[in-house]
């Protein structure tokens, strides 16, 4: 993927969320989607995600999310959360273009 197509989706998803909760969770799972495209996916099952892009090793385990140094291989980041699809977008963020939200 270029730059500036990276660059789009980091303002994309810097956006501050507004609205219901359901519309929230839309945008939550159509921003996963987008960032799944741009990581190796090791593992996706209920309750567990794993993936890897340019910024390390993401991990979410139910609702908590770590980013693991690709070098290192040690926690750089942690996180705990009130859903799982907020934490895999939290380690998508993380792994795939290196910010943080919220």
């Amino acid at each position: 993927m270029n730059d500036d197509a990276l660059e789009q989706l980091r303002a994309d998803v810097r956006a501050p969320m507004v609205g219901h909760k359901v519309i929230a969770d839309k945008r939550l799972k159509a921003e996963i989607l987008l960032m799944r495209s741009h990581a190796s996916i090791v593992e996706d099952k209920p309750g567990s995600f794993v993936c890897e892009g340019s910024y390390g090793r993401g991990v979410a385990n139910q609702k908590e999310a770590t980013l693991f140094d690709a070098v290192t291989k040690k926690p750089t980041r942690w996180q705990p959360y009130k859903s799982h699809l907020v934490a895999v977008h939290s380690t998508l963020c993380w792994a795939v273009l290196g910010i943080s939200i919220g």
